[in-house]
């Protein structure tokens, strides 16, 4: 093998390896498909699982997931992981769902459109406490991207550039579905990705 054909196959390797060297994508999906398709029929880009409804009837409409009700979520097998979606809006909430465990146990983090604001809801045995919130500029129907981590006992939750809400809790640990809803039809997510730690 030359130095040549050494130094291209390097270039290669360089260029083949992920953006964030020890994260891999367990779920990516661009919500591409036919319109009024619902969210539970439609195969994300790529997924360990199916989309399952929980309420409502999540659909497709202009490759994205839209709804003026419902909640889907989806198993990844693991509890600690990075989530992240873009969302658009001007009234109403889309949410993110973490440690989806049933309908009575779960992290949900909102954008409320109407309120311009992030919360981070914590529901245990059908109980709901409000465990951060920040205000923020989301009603402009522009796209927005909520990003949040869930590693042990850490949990981070922020939009854009604002800086992250952070709470500690041992509460789901051990659930192992995410997911997304919706309140509003206007409302849309996208870029629905959920990668390791």
């Amino acid at each position: 093998m030359t130095m040549t054909t050494l130094h291209d196959r390097r270039r290669f390797i360089v260029k083949q390896q992920p953006s964030a060297p020890g994260q891999s994508v367990i779920v990516w999906d661009t919500f591409t498909d036919t319109n009024g398709k619902l969210l539970s029929a439609h195969t994300p880009d790529r997924s360990p699982a199916a989309w399952q409804t929980v309420s409502g009837n999540l659909t497709i409409n202009g490759n994205r997931c839209t709804g003026a009700t419902g909640l889907s979520v989806i198993h990844i097998g693991r509890a600690d992981f990075a989530l992240t979606a873009s969302v658009r809006g001007v009234s109403g909430s889309a949410s993110l769902i973490a440690r989806y465990g049933d309908s009575l146990n779960y992290w949900k983090l909102i954008a409320k459109f109407s309120v311009n604001a992030i919360e981070l809801w914590e529901q245990t045995a059908s109980i709901w406490t409000l465990r951060g919130s920040a205000s923020v500029s989301i009603n402009d129907g522009a796209d927005h991207i909520l990003r949040a981590t869930f590693n042990g006992q850490a949990i981070r939750f922020w939009v854009d550039a604002v800086a992250p809400l952070a709470y500690s809790s041992t509460s789901h640990q051990s659930n192992v579905r995410v997911g997304v809803s919706s309140d509003a039809a206007a409302n849309a997510i996208d870029h629905f990705k959920v990668s390791s730690l």
